[in-house]
């Protein structure tokens, strides 16, 4: 079926949208004379749009400072965290962490090991630059409630911070930060236990973590 067709009255014409002013002859500072206008037909843009004029300034752009980058992990640390105001954890540092933490202001450090264990290399690395070094041995047959005082004095020195601490692998320091949750901060056992998790506390999955486990239940024992 063709379209259907429109039939408009006589005389009825579309309506135009209205046409922009011109722009109105100026004189030409040289004689006088009303310069040429703009070819017919063609309308003259609104002032708005009109490119600047000689002697105006242009508007100002304002331009907004980058945002601030985010502070960078130590490189030469793993599983770096902060356990305290000015308390901090993780693994043994490589001399890349050693620089990072003198640099960040740190001012001791504190070495958890097994008994009997050799110190002399992280004592050397710590104390050639300039930080204050503190160790502390542990073994199943010595952990106590006297060790447990030891540890929370030379954490919560306030000369000694802020502290980095560490060990090996997580292992007697997850065990030193439960007791600290328990005994110090009057925490649960269940909570101190996810607690200490975060710092290395480990599963009783080994005969020496078995007797770190014992020997913990005989402090927290009555």
């Amino acid at each position: 079926m063709p379209p259907a067709q429109i039939h408009y009255p006589p005389g009825f014409q579309t309506p135009e949208p209205p046409l922009a002013p011109t722009r109105p002859p100026t004189s030409d500072s040289n004689n006088g004379q009303p310069k040429a206008q703009s070819e017919p037909g063609v309308r003259n843009l609104p002032p708005a749009l009109l490119d600047p004029q000689p002697g105006v300034k242009p508007a100002t752009v304002v331009e907004l400072p980058e945002p601030a980058a985010s502070p960078l992990l130590p490189v030469g640390i793993a599983r770096y965290a902060q356990v305290k105001n000015g308390i901090f954890a993780g693994l043994r540092p490589d001399p890349e962490g050693i620089e990072w933490l003198k640099a960040n202001g740190f001012g001791a450090v504190l070495h958890l090991r097994k008994a009997g264990t050799p110190s002399n290399a992280d004592q050397e690395l710590i104390e050639k630059r300039g930080l204050k070094y503190l160790t502390l041995d542990i073994a199943p047959e010595t952990l106590s409630a006297v060790m447990l005082d030891q540890f929370n004095k030379m954490i919560s020195d306030s000369a000694n911070q802020p502290l980095f601490v560490y060990d090996k692998d997580g292992t007697l320091a997850g065990v030193m930060w439960y007791l600290h949750f328990r005994f110090v901060d009057r925490i649960g056992p269940e909570l101190a236990r996810a607690k200490g998790e975060q710092f290395g506390l480990k599963p009783a999955d080994s005969d020496e973590r078995k007797a770190l486990w014992i020997a913990i239940q005989r402090i927290a024992l009555p």
